[in-house]
C-alpha cells in the first residue's frame, strides 16, 4: 500500500510538470517511464520480501503536522520517523531515531519539558509519564505493555490455550495480542521447542510474516491488535513450544514483551486423569480430560453402586463440567458429568463424602457429543469406553478427646476431639447395654480439623448419662447415623466414629474453710471455696449454726467449672451467730437439684423456719439434715465445719536472736518477733512496734499480713546500733494488741546441751555431795556433841541435876 501510494504522488507530479512544460513532455515522459518502471520491480521485489517473512513497512504521520513525506515518514518496522504535536512516545524509545518537528522544522528534544523541567532529549525506560511541551507542540509519554495475549484454537476469537494443551487433531492456531504501542513499532514473534531451537519458521503457516503491526489490519480489524496464523501440523504431537512476543526496535522488555508455551496434544488418545488416586473420604478431588479436541463434549460416570450418598452430588459442577445427574437405580445406574474440551483440558470435580469407602472406578466415554444430550441409562451404556482411573476412597477418622473417662451428672462440660479431612460435622451418641442413643446436643460442625461443644450437660441430653454407671460414648461423622436416632453396635463400628468407655459418677462435693487457729473473728468474713460438679444448675448452701440454735444462710454461686470462691461475713446474714461455738456446714443438692424429695421450698426459707423454733443448735443441726441429707433416697452432699466465733485476738509470743533465747537478744541480731492471731489475712495486718526502751523510736516498725490456717505470724527487726537495755515490744492488729518485753545486750551466750548436761551433773552432784556431807557432819556432830555432853563436866552436872528432881518429885507422889 504504500508503494502504491507513493507511485499515484509521482505520477500526479508528473502531469503536473507536463502542463507546465510542454515542449520537454516527450523527453521527461520517457525518463518517466523508466523511473516508474525501475519502481514496479522494486514493488514486486519488496513483496516477494514480505512473504518470504517481512510485511511491508507502515509509514503514517505520526502526531500533526508531521512530514508524512515517504522519506520522513514514520517506520513502524523500524521504529524511527518524525513525529509531530499531540503524538505519542513510549518509556524505552530512542530518541535518535526520533525528530520532532512542528509545521516542517524540528524541535529538540531538549526543547520539550515536562512541569518538573524534565526534557525529552532521551527517553528513559521509567521516563515519567506526562505530557512534554517546547516549540509549538506537545508530546505524550506513556509506558508501552501488550495489556492481553491469547493462544486461540481453530481461529482468531477462538478458545484460549495458552499455558495448557491444545487437542490433537487440531490444525490450527493463531498467537493473538493487543499492545498500546502500535503507532511506534511492529511485534515479532518467535517459536522455540523445549530444546530452546528457533522454530518459527516451521511453526508460522506459509507465508506468515514473523513482524506484524496492528496498523496492517491483517488478520485483524483493530489497529492495536496483531495475530499470527501457526500450522500445527507442522509441529511435534507431545512437543511444548515457547511463543514470545515483543517490539521490532527498542521497546522488548518488561510490559512491552511477552512469553508463554503450548504443548501439542496427542491426536485421537482421548485420557482421563485424576489428581489423587487416594483419597480421605470427604475430599474432593479433581480429574482432567486430555487428546480431545477443541469444544467437543465426553461424558464421565460412576457405578451407583459405590455411592453412599447422594448420586447427584458425586460429581461437582465445576470448571468445564457442562451438567451433572444420574439414571438408574442405586444397584444398577450411574453418577455422571458432561464436560466440554475448553484449551486442550476438560476439568471437572468429584465430591468423594458421597462415595463409598472403597476402590472407585471412574469411566471416560470416547464418543462425542453435544452441549446437552439426553443422558439416560440405555445412552449410557450405548456408549464406548475411552479410558477408566479407580479412585482409593479411604474412610475418614474422628478422635474424641475430652470427656473419655468420667463424668458427674449435671456438670457441665466441653466436648471436644479432630476429624480428618471431609468429615464437615460430628454427633455424639452414647450406649449402656442395647444400642447408642443420640445425645440430644445436635450436630456440630468441623474447622480446621477440630470440633467442639462448649459448657454441655450431658447428662440433662442423654437418658443414659444421666444416672451413675459405666458406659459407652461414641462421637460419629453426622453424615453417617440414618434418619432414627439409634446406631446398633455394627454400625458404629462401620461408621466413621471414635468410641470409649466413660464412669459416670455421683458428684462429689470439696469444700475449704479459712478458719484461723481455730477461730474466726468476729467482724471478719470467712472465705468458703470448693468444687460441686454437678450442681452448676444451682448454687451451694453454707449455713451458720449458731450456739443458741439460730441459723444464718448464705448461697455460694457456682461457675460453669463447678466451683465456687465466697467470702461471707456471717454478722451481714440474717440470724447471725452469736459469739461461742458455731457448726458451718456447706451443702449442694443431688443431681435432680432439689434438696431431699423436695419437702422444702429452698435451703434459705428453711433455715429462717428452724432459726425461730427455740432449738438447740444440735437439734437445728438434725432439722435440716433431715430435709436434705437425711431425707429418705437423698443423694444431697454436704460437709462441716467448726470454729469458735470470738473477738479479734492478737498475741505476741517471742522475741529472740541469733541465740534464740526467747527475751534476750544481742546489738545487731535479726531480732525476730513470732506470734498468734485469729484474724484474716486477706483483710488484716499485723503490726509489730518496740514502744519502751532506751532506742525504742529508733525501731523500724514492721507489718505482715502472711499467715496460715494456723494463725502463726512473724516479722524480723534489726537491732544494728541500738542501745542495750529493757525494751517492750507491742503487736497490733484492728482493737486488738499484745507486748512482752525484751532485754538488748552486747552479747548473749547461747545455752548448749553440753555445758546443761554438765551443769545438771555437777549441780547434782555438788548438791548431792554437799547434802551428804553436811548431813553426816550435822550428824556425826550432834552424836559427838551428845557423847561429849554425857561425858564432859558442865553437860552432865546439869542432867544429873535434873535426874535428882524427877527422883524427889516421883518419890513425893508415892508418898501421898
Amino acid at each position: 500500500m504504500a508503494v502504491r501510494s507513493a507511485v499515484d504522488r509521482s505520477a500526479q507530479k508528473a502531469r503536473v510538470a507536463n502542463a507546465v512544460h510542454p515542449t520537454m513532455t516527450e523527453t521527461r515522459s520517457k525518463i518517466r517511464a523508466l523511473f516508474l518502471t525501475g519502481l514496479m520491480v522494486m514493488s514486486v521485489f519488496a513483496m516477494t520480501m514480505a512473504f518470504s517473512g517481512s510485511v511491508a513497512a507502515v509509514q503514517h504521520d505520526r502526531g500533526s503536522g508531521g512530514d508524512t513525506t515517504t522519506s520522513n515518514a514514520w517506520d513502524t518496522s523500524t521504529g524511527s520517523g518524525n513525529i509531530g504535536g499531540g503524538a505519542i512516545v513510549f518509556q524505552g524509545e530512542s530518541a535518535g531515531d526520533i525528530t520532532f518537528e512542528a509545521s516542517g522544522s524540528e524541535v529538540l528534544g531538549q526543547s520539550l519539558t515536562n512541569n518538573d523541567q524534565e526534557n525529552l532529549a532521551s527517553i528513559a525506560s521509567d521516563q515519567p509519564t506526562t505530557a512534554y511541551t517546547g516549540g509549538g507542540i506537545t508530546i505524550y509519554v506513556e509506558s508501552p505493555e501488550i495489556s492481553d495475549y491469547e493462544f486461540q484454537t481453530g481461529s482468531v476469537g477462538g478458545a484460549d490455550i495458552a499455558g495448557s494443551t491444545v487437542s490433537g487433531g487440531q490444525s490450527d492456531l493463531y498467537v493473538w495480542a493487543d499492545y498500546n504501542y502500535a503507532e511506534a513499532e511492529d511485534l515479532d514473534i518467535e517459536v522455540t521447542d523445549s530444546n530452546d531451537l528457533d522454530v518459527t519458521g516451521e511453526a508460522l503457516a506459509s507465508g506468515e510474516p514473523t513482524t506484524r503491526g496492528g496498523l496492517d489490519n491483517t488478520q485483524t480489524s483493530d489497529d492495536s491488535e496483531v495475530a499470527w496464523h501457526i500450522n500445527l501440523d507442522n509441529l511435534d504431537e507431545g512437543e511444548q513450544y515457547t511463543v514470545a512476543l515483543e517490539g521490532t526496535d527498542d521497546l522488548d522488555s518488561g510490559d512491552a514483551a511477552i512469553t508463554d508455551t503450548f504443548t501439542v496434544g496427542t491426536e485421537d488418545e482421548l485420557s482421563l486423569s485424576l489428581s489423587s488416586d487416594e483419597v480421605t473420604k470427604g475430599e474432593s478431588t479433581t480429574y482432567d480430560i486430555e487428546g480431545g479436541a477443541e469444544g467437543d463434549y465426553h461424558l464421565v460416570t460412576i457405578d451407583r453402586s459405590d455411592v453412599t450418598g447422594t448420586a447427584t452430588e458425586v460429581f461437582r459442577n465445576i470448571e468445564d463440567t457442562a451438567e451433572v445427574g444420574q439414571t438408574g437405580t442405586s444397584s444398577n445406574g450411574y453418577a455422571y458429568a458432561l464436560v466440554e474440551i475448553d484449551g486442550g483440558v476438560g476439568t471437572g470435580g468429584i465430591d468423594t463424602g458421597e462415595l463409598d469407602d472403597t476402590d472407585v472406578t471412574v469411566d471416560l466415554y470416547s464418543d462425542v457429543l453435544g452441549s446437552s444430550p439426553t443422558v439416560d441409562q440405555s445412552f449410557i451404556n450405548s456408549l464406548t469406553g475411552q479410558d477408566d482411573q479407580t479412585l482409593t476412597v479411604n474412610e475418614g477418622s474422628v478422635t474424641l478427646e475430652n470427656p473419655t473417662q468420667f463424668y458427674v451428672p449435671g456438670s457441665e462440660v466441653n466436648v471436644n476431639g479432630t476429624a480428618s479431612v471431609g468429615v464437615s460435622n460430628v454427633e455424639l451418641y452414647a450406649r449402656d447395654n442395647n444400642d447408642y442413643e443420640r445425645v440430644t446436643i445436635g450436630s456440630t460442625s468441623v474447622s480446621d480439623g477440630e470440633f467442639e461443644w462448649d459448657d454441655v450437660d450431658l447428662g440433662a441430653n442423654s437418658n443414659i448419662l444421666g444416672l451413675p454407671g459405666t458406659y459407652r460414648i461414641a462421637v460419629v461423622d453426622a453424615s453417617e447415623p440414618a434418619s432414627d436416632a439409634d446406631m446398633t453396635t455394627t454400625e458404629m463400628a462401620q461408621a466413621t466414629s471414635d468410641t470409649h468407655t466413660i464412669r459416670v459418677t455421683e458428684a462429689e462435693l470439696e469444700a475449704s474453710a479459712s478458719i484461723i487457729n481455730g477461730q474466726l473473728a468476729d467482724g471478719d468474713s470467712l472465705n468458703i471455696a470448693g468444687a460441686a460438679p454437678g450442681a452448676v444448675s444451682s448454687d451451694a448452701d453454707a449455713l451458720f449454726y449458731g450456739p443458741r440454735g439460730n441459723v444464718a444462710h448464705s448461697s455460694l454461686a457456682v461457675g460453669s467449672d463447678g466451683t465456687f470462691d465466697e467470702d461471707v461475713n456471717p454478722n451481714g446474714l440474717a440470724d447471725s451467730p452469736r459469739q461461742g461455738t458455731v457448726v458451718l456446714t456447706v451443702t449442694t443438692p443431688g443431681r435432680d437439684g432439689t434438696y431431699g424429695t423436695g419437702s422444702i421450698g429452698s435451703l434459705s426459707s428453711e433455715a429462717s423456719t428452724v432459726s425461730g423454733d427455740d432449738l438447740t443448735q444440735q437439734q437445728a443441726i438434725e432439722r435440716i439434715a433431715g430435709v436434705t441429707t437425711e431425707d429418705t433416697g437423698s443423694d444431697d452432699k454436704t460437709t462441716s465445719f467448726q470454729f469458735r466465733f470470738t473477738d479479734g485476738r492478737v498475741n505476741v509470743d517471742t522475741a529472740t536472736g541469733e541465740a534464740g533465747v526467747n527475751g534476750q537478744v544481742a546489738i545487731g541480731d535479726e531480732m525476730t518477733v513470732a506470734g498468734t492471731t485469729n484474724w484474716q489475712p486477706e483483710d488484716n495486718v499485723v503490726t509489730v512496734e518496740v514502744i519502751d526502751g532506751p532506742s525504742a523510736a529508733e525501731f523500724p516498725v514492721e507489718t505482715t499480713d502472711s499467715w496460715g490456717t494456723d494463725g502463726q505470724w512473724n516479722v524480723s527487726i534489726n537491732t544494728t546500733d541500738l542501745e542495750p537495755g529493757n525494751y517492750t515490744v507491742e503487736a497490733t492488729s484492728g482493737a486488738a494488741s499484745d507486748v512482752m518485753s525484751f532485754s538488748l545486750a552486747e552479747e548473749v551466750t547461747t545455752p548448749t546441751e553440753e555445758t546443761t548436761e554438765e551443769t545438771t551433773e555437777q549441780t547434782t552432784e555438788e548438791t548431792t555431795e554437799q547434802t551428804t556431807e553436811q548431813t553426816t557432819e550435822m550428824t556425826t556432830e550432834q552424836t559427838e556433841e551428845t557423847t561429849e555432853g554425857q561425858d564432859g563436866p558442865g553437860f552432865g552436872v546439869a542432867l544429873a541435876l535434873i535426874a535428882l528432881v524427877a527422883a524427889a518429885l516421883l518419890a513425893v507422889r508415892r508418898n501421898n
